[in-house]
């Protein structure tokens, strides 16, 4: 069995999840050659390089899908919602949830999700 990759981001963030274990924001930078089934352009090639610089830091899936079952979303919901989340989409969020027949508080908690950045007196502000 031969692993390709095709993107470096997952390696990147397996590492810092691993092997950088710090109470503090990781920055890491890379630079390497992936490959791609077929090229992205005319003329281009299959195998080209992909840099990045990117900052590592608490960011966790189960808070969302803890959320996203207290609120009892079907899976096309959730991807909806994710969707507009990796966006941070607020005015489509917001009408999504308008529309929506979930309960105000679950609403005022989904709303908050793309605001919860920043220092580490974020996580006060989440558990509130």
């Amino acid at each position: 069995m031969m692993g390709i990759r095709a993107d470096m981001t997952p390696q990147i963030a397996r590492i810092d999840a691993h092997k950088l274990k710090t109470d503090q924001p990781n920055r890491l930078c890379y630079i390497g050659s992936v490959l791609h089934t077929r090229a992205q352009r005319e003329g281009g090639t299959r195998s080209p390089l992909q840099s990045g610089a990117l900052t590592l830091d608490l960011g966790h899936v189960g808070i969302f899908r803890e959320l996203a079952k207290q609120a009892g979303f079907s899976k096309e919901q959730e991807q909806a919602f994710t969707d507009m989340l990796e966006r941070k989409a607020l005015p489509e969020i917001n009408n999504w949830l308008a529309a929506s027949d979930l309960p105000a508080p679950v609403c005022e908690m989904l709303a908050q999700l793309p605001l919860l950045y920043g220092p580490i007196a974020v996580l006060e502000q989440a558990q509130q």
